[in-house]
């Protein structure tokens, strides 16, 4: 019976390192997913933000170029004539209507390049490698024992890591 009891506290206890292990490898997954999804969010966000921003300072800029050329032509010194000076003007105002009508147009464009599937996938594997340290120091605040191993995940594996 000693024999028996021993083989059975050693299966009882093998049992528990099995749900322990367990335990571990889904909190492994977890945090995998979470990584996945974070670098989604910030990847979409990233888009979004510079996409905006590029757009916006470079209409910017050419409508400043397009003002500044305007203010050259109506100068007293500029040796152009009336005639010349209200076409040139129209010209130019024309001009710097067609840069602000054209915001969608790049806004699209650019969108769309940053979006390309390889563009993406490098960028979203970056920003993943980035917040790694700072998620996985944020979930051992709220739970010491995390531990992780990224050769261990089905994500890594999944997005080809």
């Amino acid at each position: 019976m000693g024999q028996d009891t021993l083989i059975a506290e050693q299966e009882q206890q093998l049992s528990a390192t099995e749900r322990e292990l367990a335990q571990k490898a889904v909190r492994l997954t977890d945090v995998d997913r979470l990584l996945v999804d974070v670098s989604d969010a910030a990847y979409q966000q990233a888009v979004r933000v510079v996409t905006e921003t590029v757009v916006r300072e470079t209409q910017k800029a050419d409508r400043s170029e397009i003002t500044q050329l305007m203010k050259n032509a109506n100068a007293p010194g500029s040796g152009l004539r009336e005639k010349e000076r209200t076409l040139l003007l129209h010209w130019l105002s024309s001009a710097r209507t067609a840069i602000k009508e054209s915001t969608t147009a790049v806004f699209a464009r650019v969108a769309d390049t940053l979006r390309k599937p390889e563009v993406r996938q490098i960028a979203k594997e970056t920003i993943r490698e980035q917040i790694r340290p700072s998620v996985l120091s944020a979930l051992r605040r709220f739970s010491p024992d995390v531990q992780y191993e990224k050769k261990r995940s089905p994500y890594n594996e999944r997005d080809g890591r």
